[in-house]
């Protein structure tokens, strides 16, 4: 998942649940998504 606020550099980790109930977070980088636009696209506020 992106992690981080729109329009700038976000980490994007990778969340796994263990079969014992352990978590373990990977960060895999640096990433910077397009915002979605037009009709299903991101709504302020």
């Amino acid at each position: 998942m992106p992690v981080g606020g729109p329009g700038r550099v976000q980490d994007l980790l990778k969340i796994t649940k263990r079969v014992d109930g352990t978590v373990v977070q990977e960060n895999l980088g640096g990433v910077r998504f397009v915002p979605l636009i037009g009709e299903e696209g991101w709504q302020e506020g």
